[in-house]
């Protein structure tokens, strides 16, 4: 990996886009001539809809360990009344207020770096405002439709984009099912009795219905003014589509139902972050900050870094004074964050505005420590660890790394990280003398209350575990089957995946293994 950065701009730290990969291994120990893996977080919302498909083809994967994850130190990170409720529509018309605002030359459109550094450097969009300006570089950030035309930039965001948002989930699953339907080579002579070669409005509400009807012509028209020329605008009005365009329709109408998925993903994150987000402050306990430190206060948002929020929320549960000492408030109202395991580069930050709370690490009832020490570990990866950003943010540059590395470095303790091989088993059935599997240095850390990690490959069926996803080992107890592990899924989502805890035994967590990572002088 190339390791040349370039001193910070105002928020430009580097000028390539991140470069993925595998790193050199961690450790020289028996496991560790297998290369550290870069591992990645909040993936994919297909990702967590297969693993929640999973989950609810047989339960004896996970059993549920809310109730007790609530009696210990836990908090609730339920959104207060700061803000209040806001569904898809009401999201669309603050992305269009948004929009008109920061785009003050008229343009058109907005880049992916002009969102970017409103979400860094703006403390002036605040609330409703920031949740829309996430939502819009969230929805940059994923894939966009193919049937974009040459003209459109894929790096900015259109106004016509916005003002065709998704207003509501259900509608768009409804018509890309209704519209699969329409597809249908055996009914397009039911759709197009006259052989016309268009789909027609009327023919739709013949067979399906006046709300299907409109809800075709809307959506038709919707493609046509992003796709064709005027005067094809004109002719999908009189005569619909063909059957070309429907095609592309469908495809477009699978992005938007991710994009309506995404969407409703964020605005639950980020009402449940300002709602809880108090004062602003790292540690709403100035005079005791330890005691303003909890796991629970670890929410994963849209970068796909579980592999750091993990360790940190290990970080969090055993040992709080680390990172209490870690975060130092300046006399300008910024942030010093200087890392244990390399002091000799402490970070700068601003206070994280609303709008990276919205889209990133959580605020909490306890403060915005979470926030402040990921966005400090991003640039720090940025600036000293290779990581590279082009016109994202500087959170986007840290998706997927390397779970023992970022335990080192919050903790300044040696952190042995361990990936398996393809094929290879967490637990040999024969070890040799003096060798000891994946899996029981795994158990031997949790039984000692050390900060520990499991990374998951391919999640097994019925686990409950999502695919490509790191967890914090929270507990181990000995018993039938291996014993059980208690994990913490750093989503911090209660309603997913049996909950933000949950108990998993050792001989169904093992064929998911990909890596572990846990300190060593425990």
């Amino acid at each position: 990996m190339n390791n040349e950065t370039n001193a910070p701009t105002e928020r430009n730290i580097a000028a390539a886009p991140t470069e993925m990969g595998r790193h050199e291994a961690v450790t020289s120990q028996s496991w560790a001539d297998l290369s550290a893996n870069l591992w990645g977080g909040r993936d994919l919302l297909a990702n967590k809809d297969l693993a929640e498909s999973d989950a609810n083809k047989d339960g004896s994967g996970g059993e549920s360990a809310n109730d007790a994850a609530a009696q210990k130190n836990s908090k609730s990170n339920t959104a207060e009344a700061y803000l209040p409720p806001m569904d898809l529509s009401e999201l669309k018309n603050e992305a269009l207020h948004d929009f008109d605002r920061l785009d003050s030359g008229h343009a058109g459109f907005l880049s992916k770096e002009q969102m970017a550094a409103s979400i860094d450097n703006d403390p002036s969009i605040k609330g409703d405002d920031a949740i829309a300006l996430a939502a819009l570089y969230n929805i940059q950030r994923h894939e966009r439709p193919s049937q974009v035309p040459p003209e459109v930039n894929l790096q900015a965001m259109t106004r016509t984009e916005v003002e065709n948002l998704p207003t509501s989930l259900a509608d768009e699953k409804l018509k890309l099912h209704e519209l699969k339907t329409i597809e249908d080579p055996d009914l397009q002579s039911t759709f197009d009795p006259n052989n016309t070669g268009r789909i027609s409005e009327a023919s739709v509400g013949n067979v399906l219905g006046d709300k299907m009807a409109s809800q075709y012509e809307a959506l038709a028209e919707g493609y046509a003014a992003q796709h064709l020329t005027p005067a094809e605008q004109a002719q999908v009005r009189v005569s619909g589509l063909t059957q070309q365009e429907m095609n592309g329709l469908d495809k477009e109408q699978t992005f938007r139902v991710t994009e309506a998925k995404e969407e409703t993903w964020l605005l639950n994150h980020a009402q449940a972050s300002l709602g809880n987000k108090g004062s602003g402050a790292a540690f709403e306990n100035t005079a005791n900050p330890v005691a303003s430190i909890n796991q629970n206060d670890v929410t994963q948002g849209a970068s796909g870094d579980c592999y750091f929020d993990s360790a940190l929320a290990a970080v969090a549960k055993t040992q709080p004074e680390i990172i209490a000492n870690s975060i130092k408030l300046n006399e300008n109202g910024t942030y010093t964050v200087t890392f244990k395991g390399d002091p000799q580069h402490p970070i700068d930050v601003e206070p994280p505005t609303d709008s990276e709370l919205s889209l990133y690490n959580s605020a909490s009832a306890d403060g915005t420590w979470a926030n402040i020490i990921e966005k400090a570990y991003a640039d720090h990866q940025i600036l000293f660890g290779g990581r590279k950003i082009a016109d994202d943010t500087e959170q986007d540059a840290i998706s997927a790394g390397n779970a023992g590395r970022s335990l080192a470095l919050l903790t300044g303790e040696p952190a042995p990280f361990y990936q398996l091989a393809p094929g290879q088993a967490a637990r040999m059935e024969s070890e040799p003398i003096g060798v000891i599997s994946p899996l029981d240095q795994l158990e031997a850390a949790a039984s000692q209350g050390a900060e520990a990690m499991v990374g998951i490959g391919n999640a097994p069926d019925g686990s409950g575990l999502a695919s490509h996803h790191e967890y914090t080992v929270v507990g181990y107890q000995p018993g039938a089957n291996g014993g059980n592990f208690e994990l913490r899924n750093p989503w911090n989502d209660s309603t997913k995946y049996y909950g933000s805890y949950f108990s998993i035994s050792a001989d169904q967590l093992a064929p998911g293994i990909n890596n572990i990572a846990f300190e060593a002088n425990k």
